[in-house]
């Protein structure tokens, strides 16, 4: 994310393009060439008379669009190199002499954490999750008896008001559950939503019943960490962090210290001793939904005072002392996360693509997969939902919209289109019905169908969508907001595939407009408004190249790099380092950097989009490093040029690309010659 998207109701993760270097990015981002609008990639080794060089440049229909892609490829919220033993994410604070901040994996990380928190305590339950628990908590323990009898004891005995008995209980529940907590492991935390979900609600039931309005307190807890995390907290001084897990506290130091001692020698040498010292708020946990309280009475250790504190809440590191070689004193304050101005905005921008400003519904958790771009799993889900209905489970019409409109978002986004054209067409008939009460939620359908539209190509009906949901945005929303200003974003994309460039200009320019009334300055969708209007440029350049209008279309290729170089500053300050926008962003600067001849200028820009293309296992990598290759290969580098021929040879035949394997031979072959 990146400081992110606002009001984007519809969900709008633009159209799937994902690649800007041969084909920019899908949600995420894009730009045009200086080529034609025709939506097959062409060979880029062919000569160019022109001034402008052509090279391998993706077409207008790939490069048109934004790629505003989730963040996690897997389902880890992120991943890490070993598990965080300490169950605590981190929010970097302000670093000293740094006038903007570059927005961290760590950091997204730390934001979906809490989102995904809010969704498991407040999203209806399916029928099955009791049972889903059950069996993921029999399937962990199954060779032991006195666990079996332990899980059937829960199956028949069970009840809501026991949750917090049942936490504290000496049982693999308590285990299975803080460990998928503690390693951000999303399908494991899922199936444990049950059981979070009545505990979160017997702690809300007991904080708001025992706890003063304005009461603060000081608790402490003592645990040991590896100095690897010591490192992390002490580098993130003044800084967020958040308990990933439901924490025990006591108001007693002196119980803490119980738990600092390493019970293993090898674990003395691989750990270091930690007390924290917290000071929570009522008011604070009351706003935040982050409750905690005194569950002495409700525990199965009932012997000392234990203070719970809900699995998310957020402290800001205020003091950080090393008392000795191995022991180390953290002095922390609850807060509220909107203290930190990049933390809210990309907070509110994950509440809005998630759909989370309205009720949450039946269709929240598979919305929130398939942003991570864990596609597999949100369409898991989403059959999950729909086989229950409506034998187990019943929905009203706007429900079922609602979820077959973000299950063909799931498709659309993993680029399977026909089954996204399905599920669409369905959500569309229903909110056609209820047309007079439902027009906000019907003008999303048509904008979220427009852009799989655009990415099958076809244009005018494309256009014909983005049109009605502008109409109705218009109406309803009014012209300053957010999802009218993506309507003319869409619009003008559509209007610039057809060349009626005088149309697309306009929209473009309002879009971006509204968005300058209505965002921060370093607003990703403020950068996706650059990023189309750069894509405009390359287009209209490429309409003056046809007609032998060179001067024309060299100033028109030169406005193109300095948008697509603006949006990409915006990006980077915006978005996390391996987001696909990113990518796509410095694949559009790099590959017109590579179209004028500027070889370093092109390699910089094409190397870094290769490298989070890379991370994200991009299937645009192969087209990245054929453009790398071209900008060593320029530059009289053969063998970097062969080096990155090569790998995207590897990356081409494991996608069974033939056009490209064939070209990317070729081009290896040239090399050798030519270093020979």
């Amino acid at each position: 994310m990146n400081a992110f998207p606002n009001q984007l109701r519809d969900r709008q993760q633009s159209p799937d393009i994902s690649s800007l270097d041969s084909p920019p990015i899908s949600k995420q981002s894009n730009s045009l060439r200086t080529r034609s609008l025709s939506t097959s990639d062409q060979s880029s080794d062919r000569e160019q008379s022109s001034d402008i060089p052509h090279g391998s440049s993706p077409p207008i229909s790939r490069r048109l669009n934004l790629e505003l892609s989730p963040i996690a490829v897997s389902n880890r919220i992120v991943s890490t190199e070993q598990e965080n033993v300490s169950g605590i994410s981190t929010f970097g604070g302000v670093e000293p002499n740094r006038s903007t901040r570059v927005l961290t994996e760590e950091k997204v990380a730390f934001v979906w954490f809490q989102m995904l928190t809010e969704i498991l305590v407040q999203m209806p339950q399916l029928p099955t999750a009791r049972d889903e628990m059950l069996e993921e908590w029999h399937q962990a323990c199954r060779t032991g008896d006195e666990e079996t009898n332990i899980i059937n004891d829960f199956r028949h005995n069970y009840d809501p008001t026991k949750a917090l008995y049942w936490y504290t209980r000496d049982t693999h529940l308590y285990r299975l559950l803080n460990k998928a907590l503690r390693t951000e492991n999303v399908d494991n935390i899922y199936k444990f939503r049950f059981f979070i979900v009545d505990l979160h609600r017997q702690l809300t039931e007991l904080f708001q019943s025992s706890i003063p309005m304005n009461h603060v307190l000081t608790v402490y807890r003592g645990q040991r960490m590896t100095i690897r995390e010591v490192e992390n907290l002490r580098h993130n001084h003044h800084g967020l962090i958040s308990m990933n897990s439901f924490i025990s506290t006591s108001v007693s130091k002196q119980v803490t210290q119980g738990f600092l001692a390493a019970p293993k020698k090898e674990e003395q040498e691989k750990t270091v001793a930690v007390l924290f010292k917290m000071t929570i708020s009522a008011n604070i946990a009351r706003q935040t939904n982050k409750p905690f309280a005194d569950i002495r009475k409700f525990s199965s250790f009932s012997k000392e005072e234990e203070i719970l504190l809900s699995m998310g809440t957020i402290f800001r590191i205020d003091k950080i002392e090393q008392h000795s070689s191995d022991s180390f004193y953290f002095e922390l304050t609850m807060c509220m996360g909107n203290t930190d101005p990049q933390h809210k905005a990309l907070y509110d921008y994950a509440k809005e693509e998630i759909a989370c400003t309205k009720k949450m519904n039946y269709s929240t958790y598979g919305k929130f997969l398939a942003l991570m771009s864990n596609f597999d799993s949100s369409i898991a889900y989403y059959r999950q939902v729909l086989s229950l209905v409506p034998d187990q489970l019943q929905l009203n019409d706007t429900d079922l919209a609602t979820i077959h409109n973000d299950f063909a978002y799931a498709y659309r986004d993993s680029r399977r289109y026909q089954e996204a054209l399905k599920h669409y067409e369905i959500a569309l008939k229903i909110r056609l019905k209820q047309e007079s009460t439902h027009e906000e939620d019907l003008a999303t359908t048509y904008s979220d169908y427009g852009w799989l539209l655009m990415n099958m190509n076809d244009i005018q009906k494309a256009l014909d969508f983005h049109q009605r949901a502008l109409n109705i945005r218009e109406r309803i929303l009014g012209h300053n907001n957010g999802d009218t200003a993506m309507s003319y974003n869409c619009i003008g994309l559509a209007a610039a595939y057809t060349g009626d460039f005088d149309r697309a200009l306009t929209c473009l320019n309002e879009a971006l407009a509204i968005r300058q009334r209505c965002l921060i300055a370093c607003h990703p969708y403020t950068a996706m408004s650059y990023t189309s209007l750069g894509s405009y440029y390359e287009a209209l350049s490429e309409h003056f190249q046809k007609k032998n209008m060179r001067d024309k279309a060299l100033e028109y290729y030169s406005r193109a790099l300095d948008i697509h170089k603006q949006a990409l500053s915006i990006y980077k300050t915006s978005v996390p380092p391996t987001h696909g926008t990113l990518g796509s962003a410095y694949a559009s600067v790099g590959s017109i950097y590579l179209n004028q001849g500027q070889w370093q200028e092109a390699i910089e820009n094409l190397t870094a989009c290769a490298a989070i293309r890379r991370k994200r296992g991009s299937s645009d990598l192969a087209n990245t490093l054929n453009r790398l290759g071209q900008a060593y290969l320029g530059k009289g580098e053969y063998q970097q040029a062969i080096t990155a021929y090569r790998e995207a040879l590897t990356v081409a035949e494991k996608t069974d690309n033939k056009t490209l394997v064939i070209q990317l031979k070729t081009n290896i072959e040239k090399c050798k010659q030519n270093s020979s």
